[in-house]
C-alpha cells in the first residue's frame, strides 16, 4: 500500500472503513467537522505526504453533489482508482450512482483493474 520510495517504516498496519449517513451540515462544514475531529484524535498537521497518520477521514461522496475546491473535492478525487474506497462502499451502498461516472458502485467496483496496490479483503483483517 506504500508509495515507491516510502520508508519502510511506514509498511505498518491499519483499518480502512466506509461509513454512510446522513448530516444536517454543508459539505464544508462537514469538512471542518471532520478535520476537528482528526485533530481530536491525534493527527498532526505537518506530517509528511503520503505517510501514515493516527486517523485519516475522507468525505468520498455527498449526495449527488460535485464540489471541486481548493480543499474540497467531492467525489473523493480517486475514489474510482482504489479498492480501498470504492469495495467497501460497494458492500454499504452498491446501488448509489457516482455523480462524476453517472454510474453505480456496484459497476465501478465490479471494473476496477486488477492493481497489486488494490488489495481489499472483506472483514476485519489486522
Amino acid at each position: 500500500m506504500l508509495r515507491k520510495g516510502s520508508p519502510p517504516e511506514w509498511d505498518i498496519k491499519f483499518l480502512n472503513m466506509v461509513v454512510s449517513g446522513h448530516t444536517n451540515l454543508l459539505p464544508m462544514e462537514l469538512l471542518a467537522f471532520t478535520q476537528e475531529t482528526e485533530v481530536k484524535l491525534g493527527r498532526m498537521a505537518d506530517h509528511p505526504l503520503w505517510s501514515p497518520r493516527e486517523i485519516d477521514i475522507d468525505i468520498l461522496a455527498y449526495e449527488d453533489q460535485i464540489i471541486n475546491l481548493n480543499n474540497l473535492n467531492i467525489p473523493h478525487p480517486a475514489i474510482i482508482d482504489r479498492q480501498f474506497f470504492l469495495m467497501p462502499l460497494a458492500e454499504i451502498c452498491p446501488d448509489f450512482i457516482m455523480p462524476t461516472q453517472k454510474v453505480n458502485c456496484r459497476t465501478l467496483a465490479n471494473s476496477i483493474e486488477d492493481n497489486p496496490l488494490n488489495t481489499y479483503r472483506t472483514g476485519l483483517h489486522v
